[in-house]
């Protein structure tokens, strides 16, 4: 359906404390626990980088889509995240690099937007591909008045290229 190429992806604002699996003996226990006490303190943002284990990670993604959350975290904590409550503290969540206790600030559901917010790129597509067509309309008009001869040397680089 032609709504769908137009359709907003989900974004989501987050925060995140990282916990290496590699680097400590019972990360799962250690994020549970940090868990437990950043839901009874509610620590600020910029007191996030106290929990946790370092990484080149930020501790707040703002506006970022599913797709640059899975090429950075990956898909499984990509889609974790989407099944999150907004505004409270889960976790742990697995990803690529271990174990995250998330939060997620704000997210904006994937949507067809109204017509009238997408027009002047509707407008854009369908002049575009009226274009094409016309364009490939007169291809096929000239064409007809023309046979084609190929010698056996382009005929076998065409067959060639084919395979």
């Amino acid at each position: 359906m032609r709504q769908e190429k137009y359709r907003t992806p989900s974004i989501l604002t987050f925060a995140q404390i990282y916990f290496n699996p590699e680097g400590r003996n019972e990360a799962e226990r250690d994020a549970r626990g940090a868990l437990e006490e950043i839901r009874r303190t509610d620590p600020e943002v910029a007191e996030l980088d106290r929990w946790g284990d370092r990484l080149m990670l930020e501790s707040v993604y703002t506006n970022e889509t599913e797709e640059s959350i899975a090429r950075a975290f990956g898909e499984g904590f990509t889609t974790a995240l989407g099944k999150l409550p907004v505004g409270s503290w889960q976790g742990p969540i697995e990803s690529a690099y271990g174990l995250h206790v998330v939060r997620i600030i704000a997210r904006t559901d994937s949507g067809i937007p109204d017509w009238t917010e997408v027009r002047g790129q509707v407008v854009t597509d369908l002049e575009y591909e009226a274009r094409n067509a016309a364009k490939e309309q007169m291809f096929q008009e000239i064409a007809q008045q023309y046979r084609i001869v190929f010698d056996d040397d382009v005929r076998a680089l065409m067959e060639s290229d084919s395979k």
